[in-house]
């Protein structure tokens, strides 16, 4: 899981994952499409963006 990795591969993902979760409680937009919106706005690192869940991967975390 994301909490065993390197400490700032995981805090980039924890900030999308927060923020992912944030817009899908206040948004009617898919979740797949916020998903999609956020990690494509991101400027993740090459190591964080290696090691980022696919939506299939997360999506249980974000309803």
């Amino acid at each position: 899981h994301i909490e065993h990795l390197a400490n700032p591969e995981a805090t980039e993902i924890r900030v999308i994952s927060n923020k992912i979760k944030e817009r899908v409680t206040k948004e009617t937009t898919a979740i797949a499409r916020i998903y999609e919106d956020e990690v494509s706005n991101a400027q993740l690192s090459q190591a964080a963006t290696s090691i980022m869940p696919t939506f299939s991967e997360a999506e249980s975390g974000f309803s």
